[in-house]
């Protein structure tokens, strides 16, 4: 037995003893402290994941939206949101906002100290908008904005270039809009050159006349507009037009009753590769001059069933 008081020099065993204890004892002792610990920590973890939880659905239930900005530099001064045109006055009904977490005076411009990502928490009045329209147009900063089901859009008839020029909006969530009354949503995408997808499914465009540019320049890969209904849609023209990594688009069985103008919907769509057309009953149609030119890449072309007898321009 080794001496209790000479530290071991060889690999301790179940005979050996530590300070008189045997080493067995010690081991379980530290292992068990060991898992307190472990469990303690996972307890606080848990405790903070579910407190962020619980403050984010206060958060969803409260604002309109949440918005994250990128700020690249010291002291910046950005432009968080625009004046609104037509009766839509959102910065005088801007009625609260949050800045990570914490409460500021309400302000469509604001000078961030550092650099890094910012999440910004909007409380907007809007009942009695009607336009969204250049909302926020041109706003570099934006990374990112997820609408909330608070945000009642149910009055709003304009959305046209509502985020236009927003060169660094990668997500975008809008499954919460109440598109019913909207009539314009011509350049609302347009330029978007970071946003590679977006969700209109559950949209309702029963009301809905023009979508002119609506994903002009943007980075969209790809689009899914199928089954959808636009009853009133009469322009459709420069839609996709330069948007360059556009590679499908599925319009099949897409209802356009009283659709006029599709020229240059795929114009210099570079990268596209198949373009799903089937189903479609375009007889109203007049002019599609142009809606394939530049498409170098297009290697499938369904037009099964796409009704176009009343086309006079197709140069």
């Amino acid at each position: 037995m080794e001496d209790p008081q000479q530290p071991l020099t060889h690999e301790p065993d179940l005979g050996d003893t530590i300070n008189g204890a045997p080493f067995y004892k010690k081991k379980s002792f530290i292992i068990a402290i060991a898992s307190i610990i472990v469990a303690i920590i996972a307890v606080i973890l848990i405790i903070i994941f579910v407190g962020g939880k619980k403050e984010e659905e206060k958060d969803e239930n409260k604002y309109s939206f949440k918005a994250i900005y990128e700020i690249k530099s010291e002291n910046e001064n950005i432009n968080l949101i625009n004046i609104l045109p037509h009766k839509a006055q959102i910065y005088s009904q801007l009625t609260e906002m949050k800045i990570n977490g914490e409460k500021i005076n309400p302000t469509k411009n604001y000078t961030f100290a550092s650099k890094g990502n910012y999440t910004v928490l909007f409380l907007l009045d809007i009942n009695n908008a009607d336009s969204f329209s250049k909302m926020f147009e041109g706003i570099k900063n934006l990374v990112s904005i997820n609408f909330y089901q608070k945000f009642n859009t149910e009055k709003i008839k304009y959305m046209d270039y509502m985020f236009r020029n927003c060169e660094s909006l990668s997500f975008i969530n809008i499954s919460y809009f109440n598109t019913e009354n909207v009539i314009a949503m011509n350049h609302i995408f347009a330029s978007c050159t970071s946003l590679t997808s977006i969700n209109l499914q559950k949209l309702n465009f029963n009301n809905l006349q023009t979508i002119e540019y609506m994903f002009y320049n943007s980075a969209l890969i790809s689009a899914d507009f199928s089954n959808l209904n636009f009853p009133n849609l009469t322009q459709m023209n420069y839609m996709f037009m330069d948007s360059n990594n556009l590679e499908h688009v599925n319009f099949s069985s897409m209802k356009i009753p009283n659709l006029v103008e599709m020229h240059n919907l795929f114009l210099r769509c570079s990268s596209i590769i198949s373009i799903n057309l089937s189903n479609i009953d375009a007889r109203k149609v007049e002019n599609m001059a142009s809606m394939f030119s530049g498409c170098e890449s297009l290697s499938y072309l369904n037009l099964k069933n796409f009704k176009t007898e009343n086309v006079k321009n197709y140069i």
